[in-house]
């Protein structure tokens, strides 16, 4: 069973903030060659037919590869996130058997997570509904980080990402040892879909990954698939195709050498100095398929080394 630390809370200029332990998932000592398989997705919780499609795929993949973990990149309940109303109906009944095996599901929190009645922010709903989605979810504050095998995953709240929040991640990016450090937020950097681009990411949140060689940023809330080529080192990806209703693009952005209109999610597997990256869709076909090399790659084990027959 995963035990979430409590936050402790402390002020940085007037502001209160959490002063968090990072969670650790799967043993304490990890096989460099021994694969780390997770799956990635968002926009999830809209409780119709495509996400139960995109569950039972997940749960396919799950029985061949033993995801240790899911992450969940916002919009874990639409459409104001109200838990308590609408917890077992858009998560836990769709996700019975991952839940039943104690799969653990990191989740971070998107704009209709923190929303109000009619998904409109009202600051006292909005405060309540935010700390009984965090309860269910198990969320141990609004961002927060976790390591598991080699990789040290950083879950944002973009929907604030204020000087504070800047701040934790830039001193635990720096403090990490980890070879691969993964940062999500349920806003993308950069997006051709329906919303756009998010203008203040790419002035406040790309300048901290780029000067600390994050290798990839991990977003949804367009309900869509965007694969985008390295920016200043960054690999950025739009997955929301989690179960919400799809949206289709605007005109292409510079970079952009994907995009799929399509339910999916991202089954990931990191083996020595190799991510492989699978987006499979809800019907079980593979729309896409992609992997990254570790920013310093001569450190670790290789991914040819680690297949070689023993």
């Amino acid at each position: 069973m995963l035990i979430i630390p409590i936050a402790k809370l402390a002020y940085y200029k007037r502001e209160r903030i959490a002063i968090l332990e990072t969670i650790h998932l799967g043993p304490a000592a990890w096989d460099p060659c021994q694969p780390l398989y997770f799956a990635v997705m968002g926009d999830t919780g809209s409780g119709l037919p495509a996400q139960q499609r995109v569950a039972d795929q997940l749960v396919r993949w799950h029985e061949r590869h033993a995801f240790q973990f899911i992450a969940l990149l916002g919009d874990n309940i639409y459409p104001n996130g109200d838990a308590l109303k609408y917890g077992e109906k858009k998560f836990s009944s769709l996700y019975r058997p991952l839940i039943n095996q104690e799969v653990p599901f990191m989740c971070l929190l998107g704009n209709h997570d923190i929303s109000g009645p009619l998904g409109v922010g009202y600051p006292t709903f909005w405060m309540s509904n935010q700390k009984e989605h965090m309860r269910f979810f198990k969320m141990p504050a609004p961002y927060y980080d976790f390591t598991c095998g080699p990789a040290h995953f950083f879950m944002l709240n973009t929907n604030r990402i204020k000087a504070t929040e800047r701040l934790w991640l830039s001193e635990q990016l720096n403090r990490s040892s980890a070879p691969w450090k993964i940062v999500a937020g349920h806003h993308p950097v950069f997006s051709s879909g329906f919303h756009g681009s998010t203008r203040r990411l790419k002035r406040k949140l790309k300048p901290i990954l780029e000067k600390h060689n994050v290798p990839l940023y991990l977003s949804a809330h367009e309900h869509d698939y965007e694969r985008f080529s390295e920016i200043n080192g960054v690999t950025y990806i739009v997955s929301g195709g989690g179960g919400a209703d799809l949206r289709w693009f605007r005109s292409p952005l510079p970079n952009s050498l994907v995009r799929e209109s399509q339910h999916h999610f991202l089954a990931c597997e990191l083996i020595g100095d190799r991510l492989k990256v699978t987006v499979v869709n809800d019907q079980g076909e593979i729309i896409d398929a992609w992997d990254l090399s570790a920013p310093q790659a001569e450190a670790l084990v290789s991914e040819e080394q680690c297949r070689l027959p023993v």
